[in-house]
């Protein structure tokens, strides 16, 4: 775990989640004297969007020093799919979990007791992905922002009520045909045309 000073309480701070993927946040805190003065005030966790990271434009940068006047802190991170990792890198959606539990851990190591965890877009779903599956003690509450329908299986609902071609099931089964028995680390890719997978009058040719 690394933490560099940007400027008085806001710290640039680097760490590890439990598969390895390095995470970086900014951690801004009202004015102190103590650390303990700020322990029991709510501290908001921050899950950006899918082209989102803490530095962009919009909730991601503004919002901390909106709470920071308001006598709030706040925790922004950086996810495996900042800047579109999912595409750009080798982010997987599930593998996020991991991310909001190194966050929330580091949070929790630092003294916080009163955890809030805003996603929105997708980081909302992130958000959903990991309440569904975990709970802690210090979390609070949630708040979700620009919110999907759904998370991963609302495509397979989509495909299969407005009759796709191909269909889910088909294109789940080519996806691990090329991907292998290794989908993490395997060197192939492949895009997929599906047509007629959001509703009944979608042109054909558009996805």
């Amino acid at each position: 775990m690394g933490r560099m000073k940007i400027h008085e309480h806001q710290n640039l701070i680097k760490f590890q989640t439990k598969d390895g993927f390095g995470i970086t946040g900014l951690l801004v805190t009202k004015e102190y004297k103590k650390k303990e003065e700020i322990l029991d005030i709510p501290i908001l966790l921050q899950i950006h969007g899918l082209l989102g990271h803490f530095l962009s434009r919009g909730t991601p940068r503004l919002l901390p020093h909106a709470l920071l006047e308001h006598g709030f802190n706040s925790f922004s991170i950086n996810t495996r799919l900042a800047f579109a990792g999912q595409m750009n890198g080798k982010g997987v959606f599930e593998d996020t979990i991991y991310d909001i539990d190194a966050a929330v851990e580091f949070l929790n190591q630092e003294g916080f007791k009163n955890i809030y965890i805003l996603g929105y877009s997708l980081g909302a779903a992130m958000l959903v992905n990991w309440a569904a599956n975990r709970e802690h003690k210090n979390v609070k509450g949630i708040i979700l922002e620009s919110c999907h329908y759904s998370i991963a299986d609302w495509w397979k609902r989509c495909f299969n009520r407005w009759g796709s071609s191909p269909t889910y099931d088909e294109v789940y089964e080519k996806a691990k045909e090329v991907l292998g028995e290794d989908p993490y680390n395997s060197p192939n890719d492949e895009l997929f045309m599906v047509y007629q997978s959001r509703g009944p009058n979608r042109n054909p040719g558009r996805q």
